[in-house]
């Protein structure tokens, strides 16, 4: 729900980007890649995955690794890394024609 909802600053650019541009460019009807070049329109570019890391990521890790310890500050900023890989990977293969080779794995 967080980039489905118009909000102010960074989480207000990430509607935009979100909601604005991938929501309208594909529809419940439309929902596979037709080209390569969609593929901007399914991930994120990666200015914002940099940006959300060093925003939330980076001083979260540096919190946990002060209250902690410096291992779970570098886990925890792997894990977020992680994360968001992984939802790009899966989120693109969404996009995927149902009769791609990596569905049919």
């Amino acid at each position: 729900w967080v980039l489905h909802v118009p909000r102010k600053g960074l989480l207000g650019q990430g509607y935009r980007t979100h909601t604005l541009q991938h929501h309208v460019y594909y529809t419940y009807d439309m929902i596979e890649f037709e080209r390569a070049s969609e593929i901007m329109y399914v991930l994120f570019p990666i200015s914002v995955v940099i940006g959300i890391l060093s925003v939330v990521g980076l001083p979260l890790s540096v919190l946990l690794g002060w209250l902690w310890s410096a291992n779970a500050g570098w886990m925890a900023m792997a894990g977020a890394a992680f994360f968001f890989f992984s939802y790009e990977l899966i989120h693109g293969m969404c996009h995927l024609p149902q009769n791609h080779f990596f569905l049919k794995m």
